[in-house]
């Protein structure tokens, strides 16, 4: 008697994986207040807000040991398409020249709503952002 059996690895499984690659790709819309204070040359600010998130692509690739086939390419199930993030960021802005500008801002998002929906686990992610940049006045 012959057969086939129909392997689809699942979060949880037991399974050897040899290894595991996962690209989740957002686009953020941010929507933020930001209050400047200090004089000409140097000025800090703190920047407040809040972002939407749209899932744009997904890859997940995992390689599975001791099975007919070494890789299963798959997409992520249970993801929500967006979700809702908030953040709060401050910074340093040096203006040695009428014109120009350099700017200093660490920033911290995180999200307001989980990313994910029908799991006993939500996934609420954290980032952290640090903005290094030089600003030109035209």
């Amino acid at each position: 008697i012959a057969g086939s059996v129909s392997l689809r690895a699942r979060p949880g499984d037991s399974a050897l994986t040899t290894f595991s690659t996962n690209e989740l790709n957002y686009l953020n819309i941010p929507l933020a207040l930001t209050y400047h204070f200090g004089g000409k040359k140097f000025h800090l600010f703190a920047t407040a807000g809040a972002g939407l998130n749209l899932l744009t692509d997904q890859y997940l690739e995992t390689g599975l040991k001791n099975y007919n086939y070494d890789e299963k390419e798959s997409i992520a199930t249970n993801l929500k398409s967006s979700y809702f993030n908030g953040m709060i960021g401050a910074g340093i802005n040096y203006r040695p020249f009428k014109k120009v500008a350099f700017i200093f801002s660490p920033q911290y998002q995180f999200a307001i709503t989980p990313m994910n929906e029908n799991m006993p686990v939500k996934a609420y992610p954290r980032i952290f952002n640090l903005q290094l940049g030089m600003q030109i006045r035209l």
